[in-house]
């Protein structure tokens, strides 16, 4: 459910704006009217933590059923409009499955890629949509290092307590638990929305460094 509140938010997006060749205003709402009335699909593609992806995209990606879709206000008409559009008959579903099919009958046994590693279309598409969200994810990682503080006395930033002994002995002190807002005004989610303050709490020993980092990432 929070991947298809994911993909709500993409339908329902926040706002809309002015082109700034034409002066057109249009409200968020009317963004996506557009989109609808250019006889085109919008399926938002709404990715988790693990890289699992939201039902919509799961339809286009390899046919699966979708969830019911999410209920929406009444002041967004083209909203609910491009959502069941996505799940339209005459909106393509399955590409990967159709892509095997053909390969195989315009190609034998061939492999896609002239590995056996990629031996489908299904399979070089997949590995390519991993090697993108490990990228992200990664630069989502790294972007949280640059708001992490040395903290060399051990102790825990605010007033939240926490349960572990985190102690280390005097040869291992590198890094200790570190309280860190990740908030920076110019951070935008890719539906407009401000990425909300998480708390990233990192630690490491002399041979290297770990950190957690908690946010939601809908693509």
């Amino acid at each position: 459910l929070r991947l298809r509140e994911g993909e709500r938010k993409k339908f329902a997006r926040r706002t809309g704006g002015t082109n700034d060749v034409t002066a057109r205003t249009l409200s968020a709402d009317e963004v996506i009217g557009e989109i609808n009335d250019s006889n085109c699909a919008f399926i938002p593609i709404a990715i988790g933590p693990f890289g699992e992806t939201g039902s919509l995209f799961k339809r286009f990606w390899d046919g699966s059923n979708p969830i019911p879709l999410p209920n929406f206000s009444s002041d967004r008409p083209q909203a609910k409009r491009a959502a069941l559009w996505a799940i339209s008959g005459t909106t393509p579903y399955n590409i990967l499955g159709k892509a095997d099919t053909r390969w195989k009958s315009e190609h034998g046994g061939a492999f896609f890629d002239g590995s056996y590693l990629t031996s489908l279309p299904s399979t070089w598409a997949k590995q390519q949509l991993g090697i993108v969200c490990a990228t992200q994810l990664a630069n989502h990682i790294n972007a949280s290092f640059n708001h992490l503080r040395y903290d060399p006395s051990g102790t825990i930033d605010g007033d939240g307590a926490d349960d572990e002994d985190d102690s280390f002995g005097p040869d291992e002190l590198d890094w200790k638990w570190v309280d860190v807002d990740f908030l920076d005004d110019g951070i935008t989610t890719h539906d407009d929305t401000p990425v909300p303050a998480v708390n990233i709490k990192a630690r490491s020993r002399n041979t290297g460094c770990a950190g957690s980092y908690g946010g939601e990432a809908t693509n």
